[in-house]
């Protein structure tokens, strides 16, 4: 998948009735450049292999779980991640002391990719913990994510928008505290649920296939646009989802322009496919647990959680957003004994 930044003005003028051409509201999003993904070909065939399961094709975690030690297979784990299912969980990892789990996580994914930044301020490790923050009340001010909440999440791909201009290939998720209940992961295959659309609704598969308007106000660096365009689903040689519809229903307040009911109709029949019994791998992360997961082939999602009372015992998770195009430099080499 590519992706560059285009004026991109005639495009959305073009998209437009000419009243709102005219508000000030858009006036204001064509002071910047617009950051758009290419769009492909729809693919029409049904997807097989690995990377195409259901739960049941698990018979239990051994499947996806390596072991920390100084000869991790990480070549087996990154065939995991692209050629395989598309995640694997790595246990053992010492929180103790949270500086020396920092500095394992960090060894460990830098075997399979290049760390980036996932805010506004470049952040390359991001606490996952409840802050407090209220999406419904203070959503478009700069830092206020679903991350910083104990809201249960729909299934999503992470880096949607761009926020820190890119987009993950491996998500890494470090389980430094559990919490009290809840918190629960679940995946999904977006090759699994392409098949589904793809044998259902084919019309709503035309529809993911095209452009969305993704709004960027959680996370904006000055001169950034403030919208995304960018479809759910492209292949090009191999599937790749985007997907967080929060942030496509939230672009008519930056671009003026109202999603209809062929806009919206295809979004919520793909979340209806991915909460279908049966198809998503569930587990909870225990201290100690390094989450990867292809966040090109896989949607994934947790459940609302309760906290400790106590904030040292408050859940916490810590994120890593990998570029993985090409080996990472270093991935033969053992690594470090934990201590």
């Amino acid at each position: 998948m590519s992706f560059g930044l285009c004026t991109g003005l005639e495009t959305l003028r073009d998209s437009l009735p000419d009243k709102a051409v005219r508000t000030t509201r858009l006036a204001g999003l064509l002071r910047w450049p617009l950051m758009r993904i290419e769009t492909t070909p729809v693919f029409r065939s049904l997807l097989t292999g690995p990377g195409a399961w259901q739960a049941a094709d698990f018979p239990g975690p051994q499947d996806w779980t390596y072991r920390l030690s100084p000869d991790l297979d990480v070549e087996a784990i990154r065939r995991d991640l692209f050629e395989g299912r598309g995640f694997v969980v790595i246990q053992g990892v010492p929180v103790g002391d949270e500086e020396q789990a920092r500095r394992v996580y960090l060894e460990v994914a830098g075997r399979l990719g290049t760390p980036m930044a996932q805010n506004a301020r470049g952040d390359l490790l991001y606490s996952v913990r409840n802050e407090g923050q209220s999406i419904e009340k203070q959503y478009g001010t700069v830092g206020v994510r679903f991350s910083k909440t104990n809201l249960g999440l729909d299934y999503h791909t992470d880096a949607g928008p761009m926020f820190g201009g890119g987009t993950a290939d491996i998500v890494g998720l470090l389980c430094l505290q559990e919490a009290r209940s809840g918190g629960l992961s679940a995946l999904v295959s977006a090759q699994t649920v392409h098949n589904i659309i793809l044998e259902e609704r084919p019309d709503y598969l035309e529809r993911l296939y095209q452009r969305y308007y993704w709004d960027r106000r959680a996370e904006l660096r000055p001169g950034e646009s403030p919208v995304l365009e960018a479809p759910v689903f492209t292949y090009n040689g191999s599937l790749a989802v985007r997907h967080f519809p929060f942030y496509i229903h939230k672009a008519p307040e930056v671009t003026g322009i109202r999603l209809t009911e062929a806009d919206t109709a295809p979004l919520a029949f793909l979340d209806e496919v991915m909460a279908r019994e049966g198809l998503a791998a569930m587990f909870a992360m225990d201290r100690g647990d390094i989450q990867l997961v292809n966040n090109r082939a896989i949607l994934h999602s947790r459940t609302s959680y309760e906290d400790w009372p106590e904030p040292e015992r408050r859940r916490h998770l810590l994120r890593l957003w990998l570029n993985a195009r090409g080996p990472a430099p270093g991935s033969n080499s053992p690594i470090p004994a934990s201590r």
